[in-house]
């Protein structure tokens, strides 16, 4: 294999990693911060909050919705992500995430420094496409739609060994669905917050001593398939 093969398998190997969920209450969220600042030296702030954004794709039959709820071992999702204020035109980029049991992978391609305009919806993903590389567009193959708009604030923090938290708060979504624009009546999460823990897979066995006493069970959960479901 030639060097720049081996750089290539290299940066796609570092997208692995293990993400925990924990779908809190406003009980449980308050219980979060108590344990938080009591253990504060575990998880750091890593750098300061802000708002992120993100359009999930499907196609017709909404297949990804579907592998989602069913939990099946294999599942993708595909969005385009963008952070801050910016609402008509953004600077975004466009992510595909798969899963394989509790491993996922992320690809990821910036859409340029041109901004991407997100109205009308009904031909967004047609914008996307002609940005993107060839390997991506093979992996992003088939007719998709704008299915689900989410908002939510994040907080970010880190702590030994590349493992990372984060704590999304007002959480917000609409669907998309035959729609040519986006309305400003958003719908709020039935969850106050979603805490979740990434980290490589390689420091497994470092995360039983980080989290002896962390106050909560994780479980599957998915926003993009919460949105749809819930409401």
């Amino acid at each position: 294999m030639n060097k720049k093969m081996d750089r290539r398998v290299e940066r796609r190997a570092k997208l692995f990693r293990v993400e925990i969920k924990y779908p809190l209450t406003r009980e449980q969220l308050y219980a979060f911060r108590v344990w938080h600042k009591k253990n504060g030296l575990l998880f750091k702030k890593q750098y300061p909050d802000r708002m992120v954004h993100s359009i999930y794709f499907d196609d017709v039959d909404l297949k990804d919705y579907g592998k989602n709820v069913e939990g099946m071992a294999q599942r993708k999702k595909v969005r385009i992500r963008w952070y801050g204020g910016e609402r008509e035109e953004v600077r975004a980029r466009l992510e595909i995430k798969k899963r394989i049991n509790t491993v996922n992978s992320k690809e990821v391609q910036d859409l340029g420094d041109k901004k991407l305009r997100i109205e009308p919806l009904g031909s967004l993903w047609a914008r996307v496409r002609e940005r993107l590389e060839a390997e991506m567009r093979n992996q992003a193959q088939g007719i998709l739609f704008p299915a689900i708009y989410n908002r939510y604030q994040r907080e970010y923090y880190t702590a030994h060994a590349n493992i990372r938290m984060t704590v999304d708060t007002d959480m917000r979504f609409e669907k998309l669905f035959f729609k040519r624009q986006r309305s400003n009546h958003l719908l709020a999460s039935r969850m106050a917050a979603v805490l979740e823990v990434k980290y490589p897979r390689e420091v497994n066995r470092d995360i039983s001593r980080v989290f002896p006493s962390f106050p909560f069970r994780n479980t599957r959960n998915s926003k993009y398939a919460n949105a749809i479901s819930d409401y």
